[in-house]
């Protein structure tokens, strides 16, 4: 799968992927919140800054403008 949309204000964009278990994490490792999704991921509620993304046990970095 592909993370398109990266850095972003509102949503993680995904394509590729099917009903995919998603984890996120704040930069200091801390859970934020976790869930299955086909397309994309709403972070519109978190603040700026940088973020981490674990899908299928890789994480991904993931900017909030």
């Amino acid at each position: 799968g592909e993370l398109t949309t990266n850095p972003t204000n509102d949503f993680i964009n995904l394509s590729g992927l099917q009903n995919v278990y998603y984890e996120f994490f704040n930069i200091n490792g801390k859970f934020i919140s976790s869930g299955y999704t086909n397309k994309r991921i709403n972070i519109s509620n978190l603040p700026c800054g940088l973020y981490y993304l674990r899908i299928n046990n890789h994480l991904q970095k993931v900017i909030k403008q």
